[in-house]
């Protein structure tokens, strides 16, 4: 089941927002929504919901919103297994923007 089909998805997100990992900064996690893709340049924005101003991340750094996923990644991260956690990263599904709003 994809992030569209699921109304509400992860941490309270909407359809209009899907939730999905991203490998931060330092390939930390986090969970944050998809605002808009721009399929030009790869990149996909997200932020919180409410945000005005979302960050643009290269494709290859947004994952499927995953509860399972995000709580292995995250021990990884926290336990600074490197290896660990980009083996996980490879792992994890790609986000794969269908229904969202593109530039």
């Amino acid at each position: 089941m994809n992030n569209q089909e699921l109304g509400e998805v992860g941490k309270g997100f909407t359809a209009e927002y899907p939730s999905v990992i991203v490998r931060g900064y330092g390939c930390e996690p986090a969970i944050l929504a998809v605002h808009r893709v721009n399929r030009a340049t790869g990149y996909i924005y997200v932020a919180k919901p409410w945000a005005t101003k979302p960050v643009g991340f290269r494709s290859s750094d947004v994952f499927e919103y995953d509860d399972w996923m995000f709580t292995k990644l995250k021990r990884a991260y926290e336990s600074k297994d490197q290896t660990a956690l980009m083996q996980l990263y490879n792992e994890a599904a790609p986000f794969l923007p269908t229904l969202i709003k593109q530039e």
